[in-house]
């Protein structure tokens, strides 16, 4: 059971391991590079480089499977430094100092920052901090954590432990087609260090993310700008600053607008640390740029241009998605800047990291299929009638309409990409002015500027144009980091007007400027405090299990409540054909089905649009905002199976989340059904298993289904039983309490 001396305790091992398996090595780098760098900078760069580094070197020795060589690697660059560190040390006390040599910078001059920097970890341990301490009184999951928390800890568990990894929640399957270097670089340092998987996601982790999101943003910014004043500004408005959400319910009253900042899908980065994944992709992303402008404004920026292959070539590790938009970024920008200005630093940028690239991105997907399908205007349409977002008609309306006057739809679909562009960027919306003004110049063109206009460019039109199979509105993830990247610009247009008045001026013009930024940040901090709880009982039952199970044996537990009922499974299997619709000939064709049978559609509103099965985004649609797997929606909707405790958790088996894995260490014949959807794979084959033996009565069947899926126990809440005899199988109840019963599958035995 977790307390605060524990996580005290994990807390001063964490920090260990950032210091020598993360700080050390990427200082060694940096020495290897003589890069001239100013404090700040060398901190930010010997991170993120040790954190590109690290991840490199687990990948390399997990696919050779040769994992615990992680050692000599770690030993090798902690002694070298010791070597180095003691060899300047004697140098500097032979070297007398220079008194008229300016006084170097230190981190004391930057105190300000370190304020900042410490209120950008408070907001966003908000969001983490206190979801997921294993206790007496079980274990709280908020928010989103309900459904990612569980797959990611499950899985850098494993990763310290086993490679390849499997899919969590779908044993018997390795996990591909996805971004596993967030997870890996907290599986290596699980590997070297005793450390709980469920502090180092919503503690550890969170904390290194968040430091150095504000850290990478800072230096960047001041690298760009020659400005201090436009550092301190961009860090702050990439923290603090939302989107334009909370206009919803000024201008059409409360309604459904519970949540605001994600009212127009795309969440701000301070939201985002619920997602891993995201979270950890923007400081090696901004990372990225800060090389990039030290390879492009440099004379010898070589140095520049090896940082720059390392971080961005291990981006698409930690996300596919700012991978994409570098890469074809560059080659855009390259191309524009090479036919106007005769420059091809972004060329060989491109032509730099694309060989990490490559086998940071291959090995995960190099069979995987292509979920990425051509469809405009889908996620608009999503945007304009789901009803935790804009919820301005229903989805039934739309598709009427669009069969009607297609000409009209096309107009709002216009007018509802211009409200994502700006609602989304809120008042960083200010940086388009720069970025306009370097479209119609490109002569004259910074390129970093232009490389950012691009990239803001593509990651506006992804989501416009594309949707993701299965999971339509995931591609708007893309627009995460034109809002991140929009700071930059914003920042300076903004201290281009204010530089020249008075500081009280100043102060007041920037009180103005958060005043537009600040509400949905500050809402989102307010209103985010629903939870999912598992019951101690059920923990209790759980943490037994993590003991008895071994490596291999996998765990089967029953289907969210709703998909054990006909009524749920047949609106389950509905979801999951509109999940598939990736054309507009399926999109059409469901219209004018929809039209034929409803010539006078009503007007739902409220809770009644919120459960029409009309809607084709039900199935892909997040709990209140845009996280990284959804879960499945509407529960509350379909009829309840059996009725559960107050005290207990009723989410933990209708919620589709790995939790049993991640609580017993084990996987799972099948928990998450979304996230395996995402990734192509055979979902409706396992529900269909699972629920013939949650509801079949023939002992043979169930026997040959278990050997036949290596599924050693079986888990059952309150209230569950099994449809047949358990003996017959032969199933051995080894646990039970009030809350749960846990049976052991016996192939051979003896009554």
């Amino acid at each position: 059971m977790m307390s605060g001396w524990s996580f005290a305790g994990q807390f001063c091992l964490a920090m260990l391991a950032l210091a020598t398996a993360v700080y050390v090595p990427g200082r060694l780098l940096l020495r290897a590079l003589r890069l001239d760098l100013e404090c700040l900078e060398h901190y930010a760069a010997a991170l993120m480089s040790g954190t590109g580094l690290l991840v490199l070197v687990y990948w390399t020795l997990s696919m050779l499977g040769v994992q615990n060589a992680l050692w000599m690697y770690l030993l090798l660059a902690v002694g070298l430094e010791l070597f180095l560190s003691c060899r300047d040390w004697m140098w500097d006390k032979r070297v007398a100092p220079d008194p008229e040599a300016p006084r170097p910078e230190q981190l004391a001059d930057h105190w300000p920052l370190g304020l900042l920097l410490l209120a950008g970890i408070a907001a966003q341990a908000r969001f983490t901090f206190f979801s997921g301490w294993l206790d007496g009184a079980g274990v709280g999951l908020l928010a989103w954590h309900a459904h990612d928390a569980p797959w990611h800890i499950y899985n850098l568990h494993q990763l310290a432990h086993v490679f390849p990894p499997a899919m969590p929640g779908f044993s018997g399957q390795l996990l591909k087609n996805y971004h596993m270097f967030s997870d890996l670089l907290w599986g290596a340092v699980l590997h070297v260090l005793p450390l709980d998987p469920w502090h180092v996601y919503f503690r550890i982790a969170p904390l290194y993310y968040s430091a150095m999101l504000m850290l990478s943003t800072f230096v960047t910014a001041r690298r760009w700008s020659g400005q201090l004043p436009v550092a301190y500004l961009a860090a702050a408005m990439t923290m603090f600053c939302a989107n334009f959400g909370y206009v919803m319910p000024l201008l059409c009253g409360r309604g459904n607008y519970f949540i605001w900042d994600s009212i127009f899908w795309v969440q701000p980065p301070m939201s985002m640390i619920f997602n891993p994944g995201v979270s950890s992709s923007f400081s090696v992303f901004m990372m990225g740029l800060w090389a990039l402008v030290g390879w492009t404004r440099e004379k010898k920026g070589w140095g520049y241009l090896a940082l720059l292959a390392l971080y961005w070539g291990v981006l698409p590790g930690f996300k596919v998605y700012p991978a994409v938009l570098a890469v074809a970024g560059l080659l855009v920008a390259g191309g524009i800047l090479f036919l106007f200005q005769r420059d091809y630093k972004q060329w060989l940028a491109a032509a730099a990291l694309a060989p990490l690239f490559l086998y940071v991105f291959l090995p995960p997907n190099l069979h995987a299929p292509s979920l990425v399908r051509f469809l405009p205007g889908f996620n608009l349409g999503s945007m304009l009638v789901a009803p935790d977002r804009m919820a301005l008609m229903s989805s039934l309306q739309l598709k009427m309409l669009f069969v009607q006057k297609p000409w009209l739809v096309a107009l709002i679909m216009a007018g509802l990409a211009l409200v994502f562009l700006v609602g989304n960027l809120g008042v960083r919306v200010l940086g388009l002015l720069p970025m306009i003004k370097t479209l119609v110049s490109p002569r004259k063109a910074d390129p970093v500027l232009l490389l950012m206009t691009v990239i803001v460019g593509g990651a506006w039109a992804a989501p416009l144009l594309f949707v993701q199979e299965g999971v339509p509105w995931n591609v708007v993830q893309f627009f995460y980091y034109a809002v991140l990247l929009a700071a930059l610009p914003a920042a300076r247009q903004v201290w281009s007007w204010l530089e020249s008045v008075s500081v009280r001026r100043q102060a007041v013009w920037l009180c103005v400027l958060f005043a537009f930024g600040l509400p949905g940040a500050i809402q989102a901090l307010l209103v985010i405090r629903w939870e999912y709880r598992t019951g101690p009982k059920v923990l209790q039952g759980l943490e037994w299990l993590k003991k008895q199970v071994k490596p291999g044996e996998t765990i089967l537990r029953p289907l969210p409540d709703p998909l054990l009922t006909d009524e749920g499974f047949s609106y389950w299997k509905r979801t999951q054909v509109r999940g598939r619709m990736t054309s507009m000939k399926d999109w059409e064709q469901e219209a004018k089905t929809l039209a034929a049978q409803k010539p006078q559609a009503p007007t739902p509103s409220g809770e009644d649009r919120a459960l029409a099965e009309t809607l084709p985004e039900k199935a892909a649609e997040p709990s209140g905002a845009a996280g990284e797997e959804p879960g499945l929606r509407d529960d509350a909707a379909l009829p309840e199976q059996k009725t559960r405790k107050p005290d207990e958790f009723p989410d933990l088996e209708r919620t589709d989340a790995a939790i049993v894995a991640a609580l017993a260490l084990q996987n799972t014949y099948l928990e998450d059904t979304v996230s395996a959807q995402i990734m192509g794979f055979a979902v409706e084959e396992r529900v269909e298993a699972v629920r013939a033996f949650y509801r079949q009565m023939d002992v043979v069947q169930a026997r040959s289904f278990l050997e036949k899926e290596n599924i050693m126990y079986v888990v059952l809440f309150a209230g569950q039983q099994l449809p047949f005899v358990p003996a017959g199988v032969p199933l051995k109840q080894v646990y039970a309490n009030d809350s749960i019963t846990i049976y052991k599958h016996v192939k051979s035995m003896v009554w």
